[in-house]
């Protein structure tokens, strides 16, 4: 019975630290820059990629996308919007030139 028991807590702190180690860390500057400008934001998740970082969020009910380089600076920010929100001109153009495709992705950059 000490057997299994030993054996069984070995296993569970062997896991455990392989569980607590990440492959990467967001930088502090990102994360403060992040706070700064987007203070209200909800929901955070960090995704570590190869030259940036990106953060998804919710504001103001709205998910959204911001995206930092790996020294930690503001690179752009973007969310999805609706084709309704396009504007006229825009519309009817794309009707024009695309009057046989669908739109199935539309979203807006902001960067500075």
């Amino acid at each position: 019975m000490k057997k299994i028991i030993t054996i069984f807590a070995m296993t569970l702190v062997v896991s455990t630290c392989f569980a607590a180690v990440e492959p990467g860390t967001v930088n502090n500057q990102a994360l403060n820059t992040f706070s700064s400008e987007f203070s209200g934001a909800t929901n955070t998740t960090w995704t570590i990629n190869k030259n940036f970082y990106q953060v998804t969020f919710t504001m103001d009910g709205q998910q959204m996308f911001a995206y930092y380089n790996k020294s930690g600076e503001f690179i752009a920010v973007s969310q999805n919007i609706s084709s309704v929100e396009l504007p006229n001109s825009l519309k009817k153009g794309l009707k024009k030139a695309m009057s046989n495709r669908w739109i199935t992705d539309l979203f807006e950059i902001t960067n500075q």
